[in-house]
């Protein structure tokens, strides 16, 4: 009997989507600085960071296929690695990377006909976030819907195993929590994107690109809020369940960041109205300066902790409901 594997395929495809975009990317730079090509040293300079941040910034498109691809070809038992079936996910590559195409031109044009007019800097500034905002959201959702129906329409194209993949008390904890850790992190990671940029906003802060603030400091917060979100789960998922549980692996991510995002913003806003109404007293607002984002931020920690436990046991360890 041939082991199956669950998650070599998906991996594939977010290997070979990642190198498309690179290559997308790099077409691209290599066109806009078509007249420098013969100083080295300036388009290395320029394009070797260029690289490493559409890296960085590809990193929730690998997240959120990886889940879908994995809930699609589990859908219609679609595990063999074959050229027929990498040969079927490359041209949905094609239209993911065509779709991405379209919304960017999209983007551009609504940047033309709606920020042209604008004088005030605040105003055009607000209005170019949500330009993004809502192009992103736009370009995740039909994407996402597009590879999940691409492969189920075309199931029957693909080259499909004799036996169905079985989930068993073994390999079931471990396909929900890697793929619950997946979806959440993708949802992490746009959530603390749009926060950072209505920071930005409402700081009335210029953007610009930094290894630090935009590469290096990022991957440290992701780093330890994924070890963070191990160490809470990893003992979490104790249900054996015979069929993949696709919606409790979204509602359980999509849950906990919705809660976590909610939960900041009201801390924020209480931190800002307290601030606004100690600064009227000039022997407590240092003190209170010093010590209010300290406590703020360990006071979200452990709600946010806390969060994360209740939910994932409520949706993967608690035994079944009547």
């Amino acid at each position: 009997m041939q082991k199956l594997s669950f998650f070599k395929l998906p991996f594939i495809f977010v290997v070979l989507l990642t190198i498309s975009k690179l290559l997308v990317t790099m077409i691209g730079f290599i066109i806009i600085f078509w007249d420098v090509l013969d100083n080295y040293s300036y388009l290395w300079s320029i394009g070797r960071d260029y690289i490493v941040f559409q890296l960085f910034y590809l990193i929730p498109d690998c997240l959120l296929f990886f889940v879908v691809a994995s809930i699609a070809l589990y859908r219609i038992n679609i595990h063999i690695i074959t050229l027929k079936n990498i040969g079927l996910l490359v041209i949905n590559i094609f239209f993911i990377n065509v779709l991405g195409f379209l919304l960017d031109k999209c983007q551009q044009i609504a940047y033309v006909y709606i920020l042209d007019d604008i004088i005030d800097s605040v105003l055009k500034s607000f209005i170019f976030i949500q330009i993004i905002v809502v192009f992103t959201l736009l370009y995740f959702s039909l994407a996402s819907l597009l590879t999940y129906y691409y492969i189920k329409l075309f199931g029957d194209w693909f080259d499909k195993s004799k036996q169905a993949f079985e989930l068993t008390q073994y390999n079931s904890p471990k396909i929900h929590f890697i793929l619950f850790l997946a979806f959440f992190f993708f949802l992490f990671i746009m959530f603390a994107s749009f926060l950072k940029r209505l920071n930005i906003q409402l700081n009335e802060q210029n953007f610009h690109f930094s290894y630090w603030s935009n590469l290096l400091l990022p991957l440290i917060i992701y780093l330890i809020n994924f070890l963070i979100v191990i160490f809470l789960t990893k003992n979490l998922f104790k249900r054996t369940f015979v069929v993949l549980q696709s919606d409790r692996i979204i509602k359980s991510a999509t849950v906990i960041n919705v809660l976590i995002l909610l939960i900041n913003i009201i801390l924020w806003v209480i931190q800002f109205n307290t601030y606004y109404f100690i600064s009227w007293f000039d022997n407590i607002d240092t003190v209170f300066m010093l010590l209010s984002p300290t406590f703020t931020f360990l006071l979200s920690l452990v709600l946010s902790c806390l969060i994360i436990r209740y939910v994932t046991k409520y949706y993967f360890a608690n035994p079944p409901r009547g």
